[in-house]
């Protein structure tokens, strides 16, 4: 299985996700041993695509700005893969926490069987800091914030504007082992509103059922 499968597919969740993956790293660098070389050539390259893709969101964007951001989508992809793999994958101080706060995938070494999660979870956003949403869960049979047994923890959908048509329209936000979890926007997307959907997941990584769709603006 690929190790960087939670890179999002659409443009803005690749962004917001990139946000997020250097703001967090700014402060883990030094604790994984990453030169500032290294991490200033990685943030040249995540900066090249945020510009791309501002100017492509822009009222006056051409095809060519279109194209640029694509093809510096695929590149920092490639760029942020290599890094992963050369400087985290297998990096000593790595933990599922600051695996979860980078975004990334937790590995699943739990051989427990167990069925998919039948309760969903039900999920509130607090808007009320500058450029943050902060998520929290509790389950929807459950009058405390214990997740169901055999739970792993919940998994965050996003999609951004208009509510959605089906299930494609969203993107992957990310995954908490808590019942809780902040997502970080840049300044660009305050006035945008986000529709979330959260679903459980068990300890073998199977998934429940969706939740309803909670919707918060970015301030």
């Amino acid at each position: 299985m690929s190790t960087t499968n939670f890179l999002p597919g659409t443009y803005s969740g690749l962004s917001m996700w990139l946000f997020n993956f250097i703001k967090e790293l700014t402060e883990l660098r030094v604790i994984f041993g990453i030169s500032e070389k290294d991490f200033s050539d990685l943030k040249a390259v995540t900066s090249d695509f945020q510009e791309a893709n501002i100017q492509a969101n822009s009222s006056s964007a051409t095809s060519y700005d279109r194209l640029s951001r694509k093809e510096k989508a695929v590149s920092t992809k490639k760029t942020v893969r290599q890094f992963i793999n050369r400087h985290l994958r297998f990096n000593p101080a790595m933990t599922n926490e600051l695996r979860n706060l980078l975004g990334m995938t937790v590995p699943d070494l739990d051989q427990t069987p167990a069925s998919p999660p039948e309760t969903t979870p039900k999920g509130t956003v607090d808007f009320s800091t500058h450029q943050k949403h902060k998520l929290r869960v509790k389950d929807s049979q459950s009058s405390g914030r214990a997740k169901p047994e055999h739970v792993r923890g919940f998994e965050v959908w996003h999609k951004f504007g208009e509510m959605p048509v089906n299930d494609g329209d969203f993107s992957y936000t990310g995954f908490s082992s808590s019942n809780r979890l902040i997502v970080n926007y840049p300044l660009d997307m305050v006035g945008t509103v986000v529709r979330y959907r959260f679903r459980w997941i068990n300890t073998r990584s199977k998934p429940g059922p969706w939740s309803d769709i909670v919707s918060a603006i970015i301030n």
